[in-house]
């Protein structure tokens, strides 16, 4: 199944609608997708609230918070900058992750990318091409802190034979240890206690930002993501209020030059009533399970669920069954034959899990979850086994 979701969504802007959306996606490709919010603490918030979902309803996400660089007074955050840097990597990489960033960040100034790529490199043990020396002198020019310990991405330390770097790219810090000019062991270690738990047969390098590279930037983190990346803004005109708010005159050219270049990508969540495509959730479509019925509430329950497939048919909907796992795809099979008696209906019965059944109308596209397919409340059920 392949269906286009871009222009304007009348949809509310809640993690479990943007959830809802980004599964939709994802079961049609694995590549980046952007969301663009108003500000940082909407992206951060927005994060938290799709981590909690995600996995309360067992729905793997691979999410990202891009930070500003700069602070609340605009002050150069070295933290903000390997993680920036980590994210350019990745989109690099092509790496199908969800990048949370606001306008700020997505315009922020960076190196050309065949540049950083040009200044990231892998060491390998056995490697005689990079001495202690002359590596060290290579992470002061790509902008790592030479420090006592390694803590946080972007720094190292040199003790004799061993070096100790924290490449933004990875979780944890890795320990080199020389044999004269040869790389002899590479082992990732706690930054707290200091102590190595993991051998590696590798380690890339980036550079931690791009003032090292340049004293003028050639690009911008938008440059970045490839084209084609589906790019969901929530509320566009949240964020353009916030940038006339701040009188950000540039900002909001590149804004416009940006929806421009990639309209047949971009996803507006704008929720007025008024969009030109429509998005809502099934519970108004289809009543709800009545578990005070008793015996008779899953035959209702069914009997609501094959009108509604029903009048989709008719009307040229085309109905994709999300049952949350291959077992449930087979038996929800069975009950289109059986209990539900339209086995002449098509539908695409799939295994993903959703936390809600939604209406496209306008592309004419319904998504049953295992709500509508079978009365079950997902959402308590994984919160209760958290």
């Amino acid at each position: 199944m392949h269906v286009e979701i871009v222009g304007a969504l009348d949809v509310p802007d809640t993690p479990a609608t943007i959830l809802n959306l980004l599964a939709i996606i994802q079961k049609q490709e694995a590549a980046p997708l952007a969301i663009l919010c108003s500000d940082e603490h909407r992206a951060e918030d927005l994060e938290t609230g799709l981590r909690e979902w995600s996995e309360a309803l067992n729905i793997p996400q691979r999410l990202r918070h891009v930070p500003y660089v700069g602070g609340p007074r605009r002050e150069w955050i070295p933290e903000n900058e390997a993680a920036r840097s980590a994210t350019l990597a990745e989109l690099l990489a092509k790496t199908p992750k969800t990048y949370l960033l606001c306008p700020n960040t997505l315009f922020s100034q960076a190196p050309a990318p065949e540049r950083f790529q040009k200044h990231s490199f892998t060491l390998n043990i056995g490697d005689d091409s990079w001495p202690p020396e002359t590596l060290a002198a290579k992470l002061v020019e790509l902008d790592y802190d030479d420090e006592l310990e390694v803590r946080v991405p972007g720094e190292f330390s040199r003790r004799g034979g061993i070096l100790d770097v924290f490449s933004p790219v990875y979780p944890d810090p890795c320990r080199i240890e020389f044999f004269g000019d040869t790389i002899e062991t590479l082992r990732f270690f706690d930054a707290e206690s200091q102590r190595s738990f993991d051998k590696a047969e590798s380690l890339h390098v980036i550079p931690r930002g791009q003032i090292a590279l340049d004293s003028d930037a050639e690009a911008t983190v938008a440059d970045y993501f490839p084209v084609g990346t589906r790019v969901v803004i929530v509320q566009p005109e949240a964020v353009l209020e916030h940038l006339e708010r701040f009188d950000e005159a540039e900002l909001i050219t590149n804004l416009h030059d940006f929806r421009t270049e990639r309209a047949n990508h971009i996803i507006a969540l704008q929720q007025t009533g008024e969009g030109r495509s429509t998005c809502i959730g099934l519970e108004e479509s289809i009543l709800p399970f009545q578990p005070e019925l008793g015996a008779e509430a899953l035959t209702l329950h069914y009997q609501n669920l094959r009108n509604g497939m029903r009048r989709w048919q008719q009307t040229g909907v085309e109905i994709v069954a999300c049952c949350g796992s291959n077992g449930e795809a087979e038996r929800f099979e069975q009950v289109l034959a059986t209990e539900l008696r339209c086995p002449e209906i098509p539908v695409i019965i799939t295994p993903d899990r959703i936390p809600g059944g939604v209406l496209f109308s306008d592309i004419e596209l319904a998504v049953l979850s295992e709500t509508e397919l079978f009365g079950k409340n997902p959402t308590a059920r994984h919160r209760r086994s958290l």
